[in-house]
């Protein structure tokens, strides 16, 4: 009966160690080594302890628990890091940047003096006569601006950027700022005709 169990405990050691030595082969791509070394080291212990009995069977299992959860913890690959996203050759960021704050800016300044068009120079056709129906959208006074890069690409002949403005600014001379958000989608044909041009507003809320 002792060696009974013994047979089954060993030949349970040597499936655990089979099993957990697979997946660590399949996650690390390294073969049937290791699965292989797992069979002999179980069917090696299960001869060692032959004819111990019970505390045989008992240190059989014990070792398969163990060995299982030290295969589980440290047999797998590494994880690694997706590449960050590539900008489109020869963009500059901080160019754009800059270029998209000053146009912020000559957009406020132009709703507040009732003098829209001014901002064809840097916004699509569709763009400008949205924003010049749009008499609610007005900030006096701005008194923090920040912009940061969301995201950038290419469609066909032109490249695209989205930008995120964020800060405080007063309705009204005199009143308390407030905060704000918005993205500003860009576009900018490829060969250089124009710069950023402003296609679409998208309030954050």
């Amino acid at each position: 009966m002792g060696r009974w169990l013994v047979g089954v405990s060993g030949a349970l050691f040597g499936a655990a160690l089979f099993a957990t030595a697979a997946d660590a082969a399949a996650a690390t791509h390294g073969g049937w080594l290791p699965t292989l070394g797992a069979l002999a080291l179980g069917g090696l212990l299960g001869s060692l302890f032959g004819g111990s009995g019970f505390g045989a069977a008992f240190v059989l299992t014990l070792l398969a628990v163990v060995a299982v959860v030290a295969l589980r913890m440290f047999g797998k690959a590494p994880r690694v890091p997706a590449p960050a996203p590539q900008a489109p050759l020869g963009l500059d960021r901080a160019q754009l940047l800059r270029s998209a704050k000053l146009n912020f800016v000559k957009l406020q300044v132009a709703r507040e003096l009732g003098r829209m068009e001014q901002a064809r120079a840097f916004t699509t056709e569709e763009m400008f006569e949205a924003l010049r129906a749009d008499r609610a959208a007005t900030r006096s006074d701005v008194v923090e601006l920040n912009a940061d890069l969301l995201q950038t690409g290419a469609e066909a002949n032109r490249q695209l950027a989205s930008v995120r403005f964020s800060g405080m600014a007063r309705a009204a001379p005199g009143a308390v700022p407030v905060g704000f958000a918005e993205v500003w989608n860009l576009a900018k044909p490829a060969g250089g005709a124009s710069g950023w041009m402003l296609t679409g507003i998208r309030p954050m809320h």
